[in-house]
């Protein structure tokens, strides 16, 4: 029992690895069928100079969860999402404020996952069904996504509608002695061919479709080691991802460098009180760009800085205390540190605290609700065109405020 829950977790990290959201994929064993959703909004400002850009997040995901039998489960989500883009100039540049908007839906994601060899083994198999938000416009739409994927923001969902998609994920566990387990999975997954946004009209007045992209498939390979002392229990979890080429209609354009991700956690469990605390260090690589002959200068100056570290190596610290109060309350302050170091594009690097606390209340033995509320406050340094510092970084505040609901048959 012990083994394959720690199996389940094992695999988990692989899913979490592979998506652009933060949607917990961890199941608890012998959890009944259950369904959940919550109610997200978080909003960033960046200031420099008296100039604004702010970014608002309405997040409401579902996930249903769904046990066949005793070793074979089933999982779905889906999200919806409002965003807001709006920018601001200061006084000396002539004021005024422009906004832009994007709603929509993920895509549905199904999972499906076989336990065997007395626990020890786990294949799963998931599917993307291209039914979220595709073919954006390029203009505010567009806009949005580009600040959406801002590196230290902390955003619950960054990616909406893709094609036909599928993941293969296979992992094993085991025990060396009584407290200390090990475990490790692989995991492929496809993305079909999609149109990213909708066409337009060239500088000449002709009507351009877009061509069909084509995401490169992505390989996870990861470790798990776990070790567990009477009440304290430590984690290590490594997880290396490889990316294909990606490409435009028929033409090899990019791939995403290579990324190792290291986590270390370690947890006391109490009667009252909880603690604990989360180091992550994950590092990045180089893209790639096939050569290939380029059309212009243009083209080829493009190319080149595609090549580059788009986004810096990152460190995250954080810790959590959390009082097990009667009548099924629980209180939990936390507090974390994102460093994001400087990338090879335009040297831009961030340093972003974050302090809040979650709320949880179980009404009934199947019903249980929660809260949450977090602030965050930091600067991005910013580089000058010779990578020199400049003398003024961009301020960055925000908050996040959630509300969750799940119910267990």
């Amino acid at each position: 029992m012990e083994t394959r829950r720690f199996l389940i977790t094992t695999a988990a990290v692989l899913i979490v690895a592979a998506s652009a959201s933060n949607v917990s994929a961890q199941v608890i064993y012998g959890q009944p069928a259950s369904g959940s959703t919550q109610f997200i909004y978080t909003s960033w400002t960046t200031e420099l100079l008296g100039q604004k850009v702010s970014l608002s997040q309405f997040y409401t995901p579902f996930t249903a969860f769904v046990p066949l039998r005793d070793n074979v489960d089933i999982t779905l989500y889906l999200a919806n999402s409002g965003n807001n883009l709006e920018g601001s100039l200061s006084e000396e540049l002539g004021g005024g404020t422009a906004e832009w908007d994007l709603t929509g839906l993920s895509d549905v994601r199904l999972q499906a996952r076989h336990s065997f060899a007395k626990d020890r083994l786990l294949a799963a198999v998931g599917v993307n069904l291209p039914t979220g938000k595709r073919e954006l416009n390029l203009g505010g739409e567009w806009l949005v996504v580009q600040e959406m994927s801002t590196n230290h923001y902390e955003l619950p969902m960054r990616r909406f509608g893709e094609g036909f998609g599928f993941t293969l994920l296979f992992g094993g566990a085991t025990m060396l002695g009584e407290k200390v387990k090990l475990g490790a999975g692989a995991s492929y997954q496809y993305v079909g061919e999609y149109k990213p946004y909708t066409g337009y009209t060239d500088t000449l007045g002709v009507y351009q479709e877009p061509s069909e992209y084509n995401p490169g498939d992505i390989f996870l390979f990861n470790v798990r080691g776990e070790l567990e002392r009477e009440t304290v229990r430590w984690t290590l979890d490594v997880v290396y991802s490889m990316y294909g080429l990606d490409k435009v209609g028929d033409t090899e354009t990019f791939r995403q460098s290579p990324q190792m991700d290291v986590r270390l956690q370690g947890n006391h469990t109490g009667k009252i009180l909880n603690y604990g605390g989360t180091i992550r260090y994950v590092w990045r690589g180089d893209n790639e760009v096939p050569a290939r002959e380029y059309a212009d200068e243009v083209d080829e100056a493009v190319a080149e800085l595609s090549k580059l570290k788009w986004y810096g190596n990152e460190f995250t610290v954080g810790g959590y205390l959390s009082w097990v109060l009667s009548e099924g309350w629980t209180i939990t302050p936390n507090v974390d540190l994102h460093i994001i170091g400087n990338n090879e594009l335009n040297m831009d690097g961030s340093t972003v605290w974050g302090v809040g606390a979650a709320v949880g209340k179980s009404l009934t033995r199947h019903i249980s609700v929660d809260g949450g509320l977090k602030f965050y406050t930091g600067a991005v340094t910013l580089y000058d065109i010779d990578y020199s510092p400049i003398d003024v970084d961009a301020d960055v505040t925000g908050y996040q405020v959630s509300l969750g609901l799940t119910a267990a048959l």
